[in-house]
C-alpha cells in the first residue's frame, strides 16, 4: 500500500472517527465516573472492537451478515438493548462524577470497562456499515492472501488508532469539565443528557 493511498484512507476516515456515537458517550460517562485510568480500558476496548470489525469486513463478514439476516437482527437487538440499559443506568446513578480512585484501580473494574467498550463497538451495525464502506475500496483486487491480510491489518489498525486518539481527546476534555459538574444542578443536567444520548442511540438502532 502506497503512502498516498494510506493518507487518502486517513482523510476519508476523519469524519466517521470524530462523529459522536455510543463509544464516545461511553468514554464521556466513564471519564466522569471512574477517572482516566479505567476509561482508557473502555476506549481501548472500543478501538479493539473496531479493529476486529475492520478485519471482518475485509474478509466478507458484512456479506455473511446480509446473507443471514437473523445475525444482523440479533446484533442490532443486542446493541440497542445494551445502550438503552446503560442510559437507564446512568439516569439512576447519582454517583457519576464522584469516583473512588481505589476502586478505579481494581483489575476487575478495568476488565469490565474493556469488555463494555468492546461489546458496544462490535454490536454497532453503524460501525460495521461505515467500515464496510471505507475499507474494501482500499483493498487490492485479486491480490494474494498475504497482501490482503497486510492491507486489512494496516487499514483496520489505522482506523482503530484514530478512534483511540479521538477517545483520548474526549477523556481529556471530560476531565477538564469535571469541576464544573461538581455543581449539583449542572451534574443533573449532564446525567440527563448522557442518559438521553444512550437511550436515543439505542432507540434509533432498534428502529433502523
Amino acid at each position: 500500500m502506497s503512502l498516498e493511498t494510506w493518507l487518502l484512507f486517513v482523510l476519508i476516515s476523519i469524519v466517521p472517527v470524530i462523529s459522536p456515537g455510543p463509544g464516545v458517550f461511553l468514554t464521556t460517562k466513564n471519564a466522569l465516573k471512574y477517572g482516566a485510568g479505567p476509561t482508557l480500558f473502555s476506549a481501548f476496548g472500543n478501538a479493539l472492537g473496531l479493529v476486529l470489525l475492520g478485519f471482518g469486513v475485509s474478509f466478507g463478514i458484512s456479506a455473511a451478515i446480509n446473507a443471514a439476516g437473523w445475525i444482523g437482527t440479533a446484533i442490532q437487538i443486542a446493541g440497542a438493548s445494551y445502550l438503552i440499559y446503560l442510559g437507564i443506568k446512568i439516569w439512576r446513578d447519582k454517583s457519576l462524577g464522584q469516583f473512588d480512585t481505589r476502586d478505579a484501580s481494581a483489575p476487575t473494574l478495568a476488565f469490565t470497562r474493556l469488555f463494555e467498550g468492546l461489546f458496544i463497538s462490535i454490536t454497532n451495525p453503524k460501525a460495521i456499515a461505515v467500515l464496510a464502506a471505507i475499507i474494501p475500496p482500499f483493498l487490492s483486487e485479486g491480490g494474494s492472501g498475504s497482501t490482503m491480510l497486510a492491507e486489512a491489518t494496516i487499514l483496520s489498525l489505522t482506523y482503530g488508532v484514530m478512534c483511540m486518539g479521538n477517545h483520548l481527546a474526549v477523556i481529556a476534555f471530560a476531565r477538564k469539565l469535571e469541576g464544573l459538574f461538581k455543581n449539583v444542578r449542572y451534574f443533573a443536567m449532564l446525567r440527563a443528557v448522557l442518559s438521553a444520548c444512550f437511550v436515543g442511540a439505542g432507540g434509533t438502532l432498534a428502529l433502523n
